[in-house]
């Protein structure tokens, strides 16, 4: 499952560790599959799925950047 749907910006330094940085963004619309159950009645995107935007924006950076990490 990837959680983003463009990657807006990407460096090869910065960031806290001064190893890049990137940054991604997801359409959020009330038709995506985990709002109908997460929670009912009260719809919010579960935290997990953030984890894991986070991580797929992670291993983005290397691979655009001509690195395997």
């Amino acid at each position: 499952m990837l959680m983003m749907d463009r990657v807006v910006k990407m460096t090869e330094t910065g960031g806290n560790f001064d190893k890049g940085y990137v940054e991604a963004e997801l359409d959020i619309n009330p038709d995506l599959w985990f709002f109908g159950c997460h929670f009912i009645g009260d719809p919010v995107m579960p935290g997990c799925l953030g984890l894991d935007a986070n991580v797929a924006a992670g291993r983005v950076l290397p691979r655009l950047a001509g690195r395997r990490r």
